[in-house]
């Protein structure tokens, strides 16, 4: 029987691959301004952020833009 976590892992797995193919059928996959960061928004990596939106490595929720200080 599966735990609740891998329950979660699967179901968000085959979410993110959803909105990734309508992101890119839409064609906004990629298009990202410069100074735009994105970061889990359940902060799992602490403050690490990224250049390009995706999904957490560790909980596999879509990483959230952050405003960034210029």
């Amino acid at each position: 029987m599966k735990n609740v976590k891998e329950i979660f892992a699967t179901r968000n797995r085959k979410m993110n691959v959803a909105h990734s193919a309508r992101a890119h059928q839409q064609g906004q996959h990629g298009n990202t301004q410069s100074g735009t960061f994105y970061q889990c928004p359940m902060k799992c990596e602490g403050e690490k952020k990224y250049k390009e939106p995706g999904v957490c490595p560790v909980c596999n929720m879509h990483l959230a833009p952050v405003e960034t200080i210029n």
